[in-house]
């Protein structure tokens, strides 16, 4: 019996772009590879949500589209999700990284060591780097468009300056500024 991690299921660049190249009988250019697997850390649905749209997405760069994959995003996985986990993943969305510790701070969910444990256990688009989280860039892209699209713009500054407070606090200054 063989067990497979995330790692052994991700698509590659190469990978990438023989899949799509044979699915559309022409050469995939190694940059549009490049910015797919950016986009979709070789999540293999992400790949044909994004792909599957039009035609265009695979000529030209610039173009590769969300709309499907925020969808799925929203009426497949976030939604499903319980409020704790929700709020959690809303209160950290401007951070660059996930601790524990901002979700308790920024989220007030107490339960978010749990909560993030087990996003990274079944591979919800949250992955453990030593002891910190990073969502999929494009979950994350989700997340900030939700808040975007329910809060005002008096909440969004707040929620940033709280981020933003709580990285200076942190010792992190230059993600601080970016916000």
């Amino acid at each position: 019996l063989a067990s497979l991690d995330w790692d052994d299921i991700r698509f590659t660049v190469d990978e990438i772009r023989r899949m799509l190249g044979q699915c559309r009988n022409k050469t995939i250019p190694e940059a549009l590879g490049v910015r797919i697997h950016e986009e979709t850390q070789g999540w293999a649905a992400a790949i044909v949500l994004l792909t599957n749209q039009e035609e265009r997405y695979l000529t030209r760069i610039e173009s590769v589209g969300h709309s499907s994959v925020l969808n799925y995003f929203a009426v497949e996985v976030f939604e499903r999700l319980d409020l704790d986990t929700q709020r959690l993943l809303l209160g950290t969305a401007f951070l660059p990284s996930i601790s524990p510790e901002s979700g308790r701070q920024l989220a007030g969910v107490e339960r978010s060591s749990h909560i993030l444990a087990d996003l990274d256990l079944n591979h919800c688009f949250v992955s453990r780097y030593g002891a910190e989280y990073h969502c999929h860039p494009l979950f994350r892209e989700f997340l900030l468009l939700r808040i975007a699209e329910s809060s005002s713009p008096e909440e969004i500054r707040e929620a940033q300056r709280n981020t933003g407070v709580f990285l200076l606090k942190s010792g992190q200054v230059v993600a601080a500024m970016d916000l």
